[in-house]
């Protein structure tokens, strides 16, 4: 029996500009599973690299879980629920996955697509990262933590290594990055090989389109028949990576 019987779950996720089909993506998904999907493109009171945490903050109380997944992520595996990743680390606030080596560089974690309880130490973290500059997490960086990225997971990798409040083994766990956070080059054998794609760097909507093709799916990577069954905003034709006021 799937252990979300007895609880709410929430896939959230945002951009400041529409640049893929991720959304469409999202919601078959979630309609597939059940789920509550929210593609919040509302303005935001931070920085890029924060909105993530904001909208986070904004949601995770409607739930007892909320998994984050990044506009560049599609999900792959449609009939696969979320609690296979549950299973076994509930006792945990947060979970991760580890970063793949990709062009040599690799992370201590992930924060493109992660699970978050919706527990007050949870809340305190969110929190905690809004309030803690970048700077600050760049002053106290350490080789372990692998590759500083200027951004959000820069932030939440600090917290968990350098906060008392958040160093506890239980209140993170990072599963393999063949969990939910493989990336186009470890496909092999067909688009349904791993759960997720995570399309990251420059010119997601290309690297999107070039795999909808290598595998016959559209731009959604959903069947042309299950796209043409929405109706939403979808994003300007052809690749940019420019923000939102340059595309006007």
């Amino acid at each position: 029996m799937s252990i979300f019987r007895s609880r709410t779950v929430g896939i959230i996720s945002y951009c400041n500009f529409v640049r893929t089909y991720a959304n469409v993506n999202h919601q078959y998904y979630a309609d597939k599973n059940g789920y509550v999907y929210i593609y919040d493109i509302a303005p935001t009171h931070h920085d890029v690299f924060k909105n993530k945490i904001e909208k986070i903050l904004k949601y995770l109380t409607l739930f007892d879980w909320v998994f984050w997944v990044d506009d560049d992520a599609f999900f792959l595996q449609y009939d696969q629920p979320l609690d296979k990743f549950l299973k076994g680390n509930t006792s945990a606030d947060l979970i991760f996955c580890a970063s793949p080596v990709n062009q040599g560089n690799k992370t201590y974690l992930s924060s493109g697509n992660f699970f978050l309880k919706n527990t007050p130490r949870v809340i305190a973290f969110l929190k905690a990262c809004l309030e803690t500059d970048l700077e600050t997490a760049k002053s106290h960086w350490a080789d372990e933590y692998g590759l500083f990225t200027n951004g959000d997971q820069d932030i939440i990798v600090y917290l968990l290594k350098n906060d008392p409040r958040f160093m506890s083994q239980r209140f993170h766990v990072i599963l393999p990055y063949d969990s939910f956070n493989t990336r186009p080059f470890h496909f092999k054998e067909g688009a349904d090989e791993h759960f997720l794609v995570h399309f990251t760097g420059n010119y997601k909507q290309k690297q999107a389109v070039e795999f909808s093709v290598k595998y016959n799916l559209c731009p959604a990577l959903i069947s042309q028949e299950d796209f043409d069954s929405y109706f939403g905003i979808y994003p300007i034709t052809g690749e940019s990576d420019l923000p939102a006021t340059h595309l006007l």
